[in-house]
């Protein structure tokens, strides 16, 4: 049997009298950290509030395990620039190291920031930024691709591209072991750290009533579970009997779901001792600058997309019309097309202008074959389609050759600016993908255009999730000084993308003439009260 002190961290932790650059490392007022150190899940996600913790608690239980040897292979930590993780290697894993002589004999040198050789395994502390695109397409980095490793631990993975955290994982191919932490503030709802999350058994921290002996969860029940008196003071209160201040100390990890395989933790700055509840409630009420995310993300550790951010799927119903689905269509029509090959479904979406800010979809569909895409476009009369350049360039290029109208292919460029540049000779077309994404954002918004699509079925059910699964998020990179918006994809969004090209398709496109000649039942109506000869109006005549 082994000493107790190799059996979970907080054994360890307490037995060894684990000291951190700040003092000893200390569970009260963290009380929730405590199953975090003693569980040893294949998989956990800690979705917390900012400066909130958690991050030294999986660093002990990490060390502990490298000790131990648990981890043969190693562990590799993965922070989100590479400058972020020699800052963590530095400043609080060396301080570690050197203020405990139980860790630091394990540990024969510090001088390392990149990597520490712990007993007989290898600890690695990497950036997850990508280096290197191949073929334009595919991202790659050479530091995570260098070690195998039994457990990643990946800091901040909303500030990692999901790309790279998909190579991290690649790293854990070898091993018998295969743990994952993550570990992250949210930022965009069904991204990240959130996504993770709802993947996860959802573990939240209910807190119990002295009184009355039922649990509060603060995140679950905020605003509600905060009480403002009447000298503006605020307190945590029991949910069921509203009268009784209620203690995060008193709390205890409670699973939503029971069958999920990643352990989930979900904790905010309400469960913190450090923060006025005070504050919080009055950010939430009155935010800084109206900036509600930032209160939302790093105060509730909650995920935040507002409507100029994300389209919801109601959005985009709310353009559904009651015509069907067109079969064909006299034109002149425009068609946009997100190439995802047979076995996917290339992504379709073909539609008309019916005025000079009004745009119609008439069709939408995923069509295997570029045959059964240039006899679509045939069948409604289509002048001008987009494709985009990758990863079919050889086909576009037959079609191009093939079709007797304009067809360009499109490669969203990141520093252009000023609009679409189409080259009629190269057949291309150029624009910056976060403006073309704005674009199609507004227009199905209404603030950038009209929007008009088919009656309601089971694909335009498709069409909407699609345009939903994807939304504008703020990157800062803190190495080069910029911050910039960019839109992120949450899911498949392909129909998104066949929408940008058709939007483009429709720069090249007239108002259709069918279209013109069409008038519904409110435009007679108005038309009749509008006649100085009608005598009783409309329904007079």
């Amino acid at each position: 049997m082994p000493p107790i002190t190799s059996l979970n961290a907080w054994d360890w932790i307490n037995h060894n009298e684990i000291t951190l650059p700040n003092g000893p490392f200390r569970i009260e007022g963290f009380e929730w950290q405590e199953k975090i150190l003693v569980m040893n899940p294949k998989k956990e996600c800690l979705m917390k509030g900012t400066q909130f913790g958690g991050t030294t608690a999986i660093s002990l239980k990490n060390v502990h395990g490298l000790i131990h040897g648990c981890y043969p292979q190693g562990v590799m930590y993965v922070f989100p620039t590479t400058s972020i993780s020699r800052r963590f290697s530095q400043s609080r894993f060396t301080p570690l190291i050197e203020s405990n002589p139980c860790i630091a004999k394990f540990i024969p040198k510090t001088d390392n920031i990149e990597l520490k050789r712990v007993n007989k395994s290898n600890l690695y502390f990497v950036g997850g930024k990508s280096t290197v695109k191949i073929d334009g397409q595919q991202k790659d980095s050479a530091a995570l691709r260098e070690a195998p490793a039994d457990k990643v631990v990946i800091d901040e993975v909303d500030l990692i591209d999901p790309d790279m955290v998909e190579l991290v994982l690649k790293r854990l191919l070898g091993s018998d072991i295969q743990e994952e932490s993550y570990l992250s503030t949210p930022s965009l709802e069904d991204f990240g750290i959130d996504k993770l999350y709802k993947s996860s058994d959802q573990g939240v921290w209910a807190i119990k009533c002295e009184k009355c002996g039922k649990y509060t969860c603060l995140e679950l029940e905020f605003p509600e579970c905060l009480h403002r008196h009447r000298d503006g003071s605020v307190t945590r209160i029991c949910i069921k009997c509203r009268d009784r201040e209620i203690y995060p100390r008193d709390g205890l990890w409670v699973k939503r779901y029971s069958d999920e395989e990643m352990a989930g933790y979900w904790i905010s700055q309400l469960n913190s001792i450090k923060n006025d509840p005070k504050v919080i409630l009055d950010k939430f009420e009155n935010p800084p600058r109206g900036n509600l995310a930032s209160v939302y993300n790093n105060y509730l550790a909650k995920a935040y997309t507002s409507s100029e951010d994300r389209l919801s799927k109601q959005n985009v119903f709310e353009c559904c019309g009651e015509d069907y689905m067109l079969k064909k269509h006299d034109g002149p029509c425009a068609a946009g097309v997100d190439v995802q090959g047979e076995k996917k479904g290339n992504r379709v979406v073909i539609g008309c202008r019916s005025s000079k800010n009004t745009k119609k979809i008439l069709f939408v569909g995923r069509l295997s074959s570029f045959s059964d895409i240039f006899k679509k476009c045939k069948e409604f009369n289509v002048k001008c389609a987009v494709f985009d350049e990758d990863p079919e360039k050889r086909q576009v290029k037959k079609f191009q050759d093939r079709a007797n109208y304009a067809v360009y292919s499109c490669k969203y460029q990141k520093t252009q600016r000023g609009g679409a540049a189409f080259d009629g000779k190269k057949g291309t077309v150029r624009i910056n993908r976060t403006e073309m994404c704005d674009q199609t954002h507004g227009l199905v918004m209404g603030t950038d255009g009209m929007l008009t699509l088919p009656m309601r079925n089971e694909e335009v059910e498709i069409y909407a999730q699609e345009l939903n699964n994807t939304a504008k998020k703020l990157v800062e990179d803190d190495e080069k000084g910029t911050r910039e918006y960019v839109w992120i994809k949450l899911g498949s969004d392909d129909y998104f993308h066949a929408t940008n090209y058709f939007n483009l398709a429709c720069e090249r496109v007239g108002v259709s003439r069918y279209e013109k000649k069409q008038r519904t039942v409110t435009d007679a109506w108005a038309a009749g009260f509008e006649d100085d000869d009608m005598d009783g109006g409309f329904m007079g005549r």
